[in-house]
């Protein structure tokens, strides 16, 4: 009988540990944890949301000093950092994370969350720094991002994120990166995206976006990257893209885009070379595009090599009159 106590004995001990491993806590006494206890209780949510005790590294997520654990920085007695990238975290992102209202860097890229992701982060207007690349986010982006508008660095690529971009992601004028490539968007892209002027990288690559490339992105002066490619975006490449002088990348192959490509692009000098260490920098290939300027068809080739066969037939009117040229502006580049 008492070999069969002991043995329940030290069969409870080991569940208890292992349940206070999962359930590691701080203490929230802001007497002395140094920061407000709704923060300390935020951090106690997300640890126990994604699987805490199975992290790479989750030393110093317990006791009373929240700001030397690993992975968070304080400020001025706040959260300021909360830097989890690559930790093995599992599970969902929980609501509390809303009451992190000074953090200004959330990274909590190459994970394995999953579920969508909170309205309450939304509620972050601190934010500089939004990444979450790399892990099963699901779900939309919803209008309340138009809130972030101390946003330079938006990461949610390489995730499941579906439904439409909206069109309150033109209010976050201080943006310098965009990366939402490789999830499940759709929808056409909005104008006001034209609105980030100190965009400097855009990334929508890789998604079932649809419509025609807005004009508007060519009030993006700063763009050194602009990827669009492998969507379902259709109608002509705008002129205005030709204002992007300082593109050292302009990638739109492999979507529906049709017609003929404007001259303005003969502006794009800054873009990488074919045969650049960093080259090519041009990527128009699988459209329904041609170029009749013979100028302009030398700058494509210069930028990106060889590119006409691969246009679904289109090319330019052999006799470039404009009685022949005329039905090819309309919309005949098949012929």
């Amino acid at each position: 009988m008492r070999t069969v106590m002991l043995t329940c004995l030290i069969t409870l001990s080991a569940a208890l540990f292992s349940l206070s491993n999962v359930f590691a806590q701080f203490v929230c006494d802001e007497t002395q944890t140094q920061i407000p206890d709704i923060e300390c209780e935020a951090l106690n949510a997300l640890y126990n949301s994604t699987s805490g005790d199975g992290w790479t590294d989750n030393s110093g997520w317990s006791g009373n000093s929240p700001c030397s654990a690993s992975g968070v920085t304080c400020s001025s007695d706040h959260v300021d950092i909360l830097y989890l990238a690559g930790k093995n975290l599992n599970g969902s992102i929980p609501s509390e994370i809303g009451q992190l209202a000074y953090l200004r860097y959330l990274n909590l890229n190459l994970n394995q969350l999953t579920g969508s992701i909170p309205l309450e982060i939304y509620n972050l207007t601190n934010l500089v720094d939004l990444k979450l690349d790399d892990n099963q986010l699901t779900g939309t982006i919803p209008a309340a991002i138009g809130n972030l508008t101390n946003l330079e660095y938006l990461w949610i690529r390489r995730n499941g994120l579906s439904g439409s971009i909206p069109p309150e992601i033109g209010n976050l004028t201080a943006l310098l990166q965009m990366m939402l490539f490789d999830n499940q968007l759709t929808g056409s892209i909005p104008s006001q995206m034209g609105n980030l002027v100190n965009l400097e990288h855009l990334y929508l690559s890789s998604n079932q976006l649809s419509g025609p490339i807005p004009p508007q992105i060519g009030n993006m002066a700063q763009l050194t990257r602009l990827f669009l490619n492998s969507n379902q975006l259709n109608g002509p490449v705008p002129p205005e893209l030709g204002n992007l002088v300082n593109l050292n990348y302009l990638v739109i192959s492999n979507n529906l885009l049709q017609g003929m490509i404007p001259t303005s692009l003969s502006q794009l000098v800054n873009l990488f070379n074919f045969d650049d260490p960093d080259g090519p920098g041009l990527f128009i290939s699988n459209n329904y595009l041609y170029a009749c300027d013979p100028d302009l068809n030398a700058f494509l080739v210069l930028k990106g090599g060889e590119w006409t066969t691969t246009q679904g037939g289109a090319r330019c009117p052999s006799d470039f009159s404009w009685p022949m040229f005329l039905p090819a502006i309309l919309g005949n580049n098949t012929q």
